[in-house]
């Protein structure tokens, strides 16, 4: 009887044992999900893919830091193939769950694709400067605007003792959307000495643009500005050096750069060829009220073995923005809370610069997050040649 007693406790205080284990270890919980629409393939991966990479190490790093009050957080991404009709049905089976909010897309066509559909219903953060949302409505868009980019990448053209400038534009959207844009920078005061040499436009599917370059080579310019994006671009640096103007300098948007883009030319490079980009990006001493933002940032890249680039800051800084409101408001919060938040966000330290969104720009950055860098072919790295909003360098300016 007794030794019944003593293997009955012993069973007994097994069972609580294991209860007890159970207790102190429960089941990790289910993550908090975020769908993101990235090119992933199509002329726009090349860009799309640092989105990607650019997300998944916030995630890394909001994991790190406790989730959404203790929540996993999880990016879920949807390949849109760099079409925007794709973008779009993706977006009809996202929003059928009826998130508070989307990330994406990661190009300007799907962007301004996408827009329409999330206005006033669910909070869509485009992981593009490209797009220009509607002040104060429930689209957001990632760094600068380009209102305030293509201003700063002119700057820096005429700043650096260039007047000529020769423009090369697509015929899409995103290429209809720059010829506003450079109608808006060009008669601006400050560029009334900038002349415009030659102005040619392409389609984004044309093999050759071999016409276009011999125009504007005639035209004897001295500065090249071309609106093109992944693919496109490289059909236009493949005209370039075949049709003899890789002497003159070349600017074109941070969407282009990337190394595996350019790698073709590392050996055969243009003479000179500059990006926007952000100012931390080679500053020997970074804004001290941004240090604390970009340690995180390095020090997750490292810690994911990841390479950095120059345009990571416009998949961080929404990632970050985004799950800043979510743990202010919590995994509940709607899309109308989440806009709020968002709309009266300030001083808030991004790796892109310090964030403001008060005034109705959706960017919530201005001209001062903007720099220009170049491309050094032989080392595959990028450094600045402007300070801040594009003025040039005196040593370094082209």
């Amino acid at each position: 009887m007794v030794i019944r007693r003593i293997a009955a406790f012993a069973v007994a205080a097994l069972l609580c044992a294991v209860a007890a284990a159970g207790a102190a270890t429960p089941p990790p919980a289910t993550p908090f999900t975020i769908d993101v629409i990235a090119s992933s393939t199509g002329a726009g991966a090349f860009f799309g893919q640092q989105m990607i990479d650019a997300v998944k190490a916030y995630e890394l790093a909001a994991n790190a830091t406790g989730g959404i009050r203790g929540v996993p957080v999880h990016f879920e991404f949807h390949d849109d193939e760099s079409q925007p009709e794709v973008a779009v049905q993706l977006a009809h089976l996202i929003l059928a769950k009826h998130p508070a909010l989307f990330l994406g897309g990661t190009v300007q066509a799907t962007c301004n694709a996408l827009a329409a559909l999330a206005a006033g219903t669910t909070v869509m953060y485009c992981l593009s400067p490209g797009l220009i949302p509607e002040p104060h409505g429930y689209v957001f868009a990632s760094s600068a605007s380009l209102a305030h980019l293509v201003p700063a990448l002119f700057r820096y053209v005429r700043t650096s003792g260039h007047l000529r400038v020769g423009l090369l534009v697509t015929t899409d959207a995103t290429g209809q959307r720059s010829d506003k844009l450079i109608d808006y920078t060009l008669h601006l005061a400050e560029n009334k000495p900038l002349v415009v040499a030659a102005y040619e436009h392409f389609s984004d599917t044309d093999l050759s643009v071999a016409a276009q370059i011999a125009r504007i080579k005639a035209s004897n310019p001295q500065f090249l500005y071309v609106s093109a994006a992944g693919t496109p671009f490289q059909t236009v640096l493949h005209g370039i050096m075949e049709g003899g103007l890789a002497d003159v300098p070349i600017i074109t948007s941070a969407s282009n750069m990337t190394d595996k883009l350019l790698a073709p030319w590392a050996k055969t490079p243009p003479a000179q060829l500059v990006f926007n980009g952000p100012p931390f990006w080679g500053a020997a001493d970074p804004d001290r009220r941004l240090k604390g933002a970009i340690a995180e940032y390095r020090a997750t890249y490292v810690r994911a073995g990841q390479a950095q680039t120059p345009n990571d800051d416009y998949g961080w800084d929404p990632a970050k923005i985004t799950i800043a409101a979510f743990r202010a408001l919590g995994t509940s919060a709607t899309a109308a809370q989440i806009h709020d938040y968002i709309e009266n966000l300030h001083d808030f330290a991004g790796i892109g610069g310090l964030y403001d969104f008060r005034s109705g720009d959706q960017h919530g950055l201005g001209d001062d997050a903007t720099v220009i860098l170049q491309w050094d072919p032989a080392k595959m790295i990028f450094y600045p040649v402007s300070g801040p909003a594009g003025i040039a360098n005196r040593k370094t300016g082209a």
